[in-house]
């Protein structure tokens, strides 16, 4: 089997193209991962934190040891923007850059629709509030100010 030079060249710039998008994607996805976690930090003012990789860029699983809640549990996962291949098809299925927190907290916060919070739950009898929201990477102010007003921080 013989393959053209126009052949090889075009999978050369293919390929070239998939290296490329995928380094850039990979730091702009670690810068997101970076702030989100010292968002996390900064609200929650762990007295000591874990956290575990989730495959390099795809988010962290964290758990915070807080006065305040006592050990508060947040799972962050982003888009694979680092994937072109892939990329299309998160897309069509509708996946987003989400962070999922559980906190202990003895009664049921008040939580505003909004098109930020995906999904918001209170167990009563664990005293277990969770909460699932969209995390847009531009604006991780509106994040910030939705934890602080949802946990009354």
């Amino acid at each position: 089997m013989s393959i053209s030079l126009t052949g090889f060249l075009a999978i050369l710039g293919l390929t070239l193209i998939l290296v490329l998008w995928s380094s850039y994607w990979k730091k702009r996805n670690m810068e997101l991962i970076r702030e989100v976690g010292g968002l996390l930090e900064g609200i929650l003012k762990p007295k000591d934190q874990r956290y575990t990789w989730l495959g390099g860029v795809v988010g962290f699983s964290a758990e915070y040891r807080t006065e305040r809640f006592g050990p508060v549990r947040a799972l962050f996962t982003t888009l694979p923007r680092q994937s072109l291949i892939y990329l299309p098809f998160a897309l069509v299925l509708g996946r987003k850059d989400r962070l999922e927190l559980l906190v202990p907290i003895k009664e049921k916060p008040e939580v505003s629709p909004s098109e930020d919070i995906m999904a918001a739950d209170y167990d009563h009898d664990k005293g277990l509030f969770f909460i699932k929201c969209r995390v847009k990477r531009n604006d991780l102010s509106r994040l910030e100010s939705l934890l602080r007003r949802t946990l009354k921080i």
